[in-house]
């Protein structure tokens, strides 16, 4: 029989799971959303090709994923939170951190990107 310890790690190891895929599929919508409702084919394109050769996984992904899709190199918090503000994201939500929401944006985007590209 487990340990309260051991049951305890398990269950906070299927909750760390269970938010990640979540989080992903957050992603996943938005990233669709914002690829069909208010991308230029610019924001896809710069999108596609940081995507195809450093991808965006690691610490500031989201960061990464704004800079990259608004074609800065230096953004101010003002710009990056009315960026995340068009798909739904306020500064202090969880998935602004979350790789795994970042990736299944990316994904998602770059999926609607290669259907409706020219």
């Amino acid at each position: 029989m487990a340990s309260a310890t051991e049951q305890a790690g398990a269950r906070l190891a299927d909750s760390r799971l269970r938010c990640f895929d979540q989080a992903g599929e957050r992603g996943r919508q938005a990233g669709a959303a914002w690829a069909e409702e208010s991308a230029e084919y610019l924001d896809l394109k710069r999108l596609a090709a940081i995507a195809a050769h450093q991808g965006f996984d690691g610490d500031q992904a989201g960061y990464r994923v704004v800079s990259t899709i608004l074609g800065e190199r230096h953004l101010t918090r003002r710009e990056i939170a009315a960026f995340r503000e068009t798909f739904g994201l306020e500064h202090d939500d969880a998935d602004t951190q979350n790789r795994e929401y970042w990736r299944g944006f990316v994904q998602s985007a770059l999926e609607a990107f290669e259907e409706f590209a020219i």
